[in-house]
């Protein structure tokens, strides 16, 4: 019998929500019924683990995002045990550099919204007034970490209306400023669920009034939706355009996107790859067995 391991982050698998846990425990159902032994591990804390004795492993959450770099260096050390990562080595790396995958599929002809990289951290109102008008990001922009998790020091800025938010110059060097799209609390903001080079299903996430963040901790809301040919299309682009960047098969990941009121363009807005919410819980049960069994599929792990 196989060995394969379901990695996590030790600290947030400890705070992992039911809802997480339920999403790994049907992927883990799903490997268990390939007649292969599954073990939980944290990546994070793997000092003695023998991994050339496990065949593949599976990706449950990568943790925070603060430790990127350690995590890069994590797969290569397992790559080079010849054990097979899901998603492989080189998506990984990708969706670990947020600035290089949204530079590299916009130099691809992938519609992105427009957004700032900063190094450093903004110290006052006048420095963010100007990146917004260098970089033609308008007068309403969403200052945010270039990683972060549950949108944490995510803000929301008028640079008209508003007074400056302090919170701002306390955000650590590695900051996004963002065109704020107002459609993300007209429309919502789409996430869509790949599975083995494909869409499995299509999700409508749409933010409070009081909030533009559309996570559930924010009181966004979240339901199923049929996707339209243009944004089938879409979607599609960007698909093609990572497989062509890593040179390997999508597994599994979310593409998040919200459509340009203007050009009515589904605009690229972040990839998520380390993060176990796939909205499985949005599926009725017999969906839901059939949508993991479609990424283990892809894997083409044989008993």
């Amino acid at each position: 019998m196989d060995n394969v391991a379901v990695i996590g982050n030790s600290e947030v698998f400890s705070q992992a929500s039911e809802l997480w846990q339920k999403e790994i425990l049907l992927l883990k159902q799903g490997l268990t019924a390939k007649n292969v032994n599954v073990k939980d591990v944290n990546w994070d804390k793997d000092e003695d683990v023998n991994w050339q004795e496990f065949k593949a492993i599976y990706i449950g959450e990568v943790g925070h995002p603060s430790g990127y770099d350690k995590f890069r260096t994590w797969c290569d050390k397992v790559k080079s045990a010849g054990v097979t990562l899901f998603n492989g080595l080189e998506t990984l790396k990708l969706y670990t550099d947020k600035q290089k995958y949204l530079t590299s599929l916009a130099s691809l002809g992938i519609p992105v919204i427009p957004t700032h990289f900063l190094s450093g951290s903004i110290s006052n109102r006048a420095m963010l007034m100007q990146i917004a008008e260098q970089y033609h990001l308008g007068d309403v922009v969403v200052v945010k970490p270039i990683y972060a998790t549950f949108g944490e020091n995510n803000f929301l800025v008028n640079l008209i209306e508003d007074d400056y938010n302090l919170l701002i110059s306390e955000i650590p060097p590695g900051i996004i400023v963002q065109k704020f799209m107002p459609n993300v609390r007209i429309e919502g903001e789409y996430s869509f669920i790949i599975y083995n080079n494909k869409i499995s299903h299509s999700v409508l996430k749409v933010p409070s009034k009081w909030d533009h963040r559309t996570h559930q901790m924010h009181g966004g809301t979240s339901q199923l939706v049929t996707p339209c040919d243009d944004d089938l299309k879409a979607v599609k682009n960007v698909l093609e355009s990572i497989v062509h960047l890593t040179g390997e098969k999508a597994h599994k990941f979310r593409i998040d996107m919200i459509r340009c009121e203007q050009t009515q363009q589904l605009l690229l807005l972040e990839l998520e790859l380390g993060d176990p919410i796939q909205y499985l819980n949005l599926l009725s049960d017999e969906q839901q067995k059939k949508a993991i069994n479609e990424f283990i599929e892809s894997t083409q792990l044989t008993s």
